[in-house]
């Protein structure tokens, strides 16, 4: 008997690192290889799953818009 899977299945809350990449703007490899050189992508840290693919938290793409908001607010004069 085969065993079917479902790879498009992800943990609720979670975004993969193409779907974080394309909510952003930019190809997963320039996500990857922030991560790998400095540990984070501006702070937001994915979590490694038993396969080896990251999850990325559901909220990563909103509080990386709020701290370039906040970022681009402070340098005003």
């Amino acid at each position: 008997m085969e065993r079917e899977t479902n790879t498009t299945a992800r943990p609720a809350g979670g975004l993969s690192t193409e779907d974080f990449a394309a909510s952003i703007g930019l190809r997963p490899e320039s996500i990857r290889v922030h991560l790998c050189r400095r540990g984070s992508y501006y702070g937001i840290r994915p979590a490694k799953l038993p396969n080896g693919r990251l999850l990325w938290p559901g909220d990563a793409v909103e509080r990386l818009l709020d701290t370039d908001n906040r970022s681009r607010r402070e340098s005003r004069p």
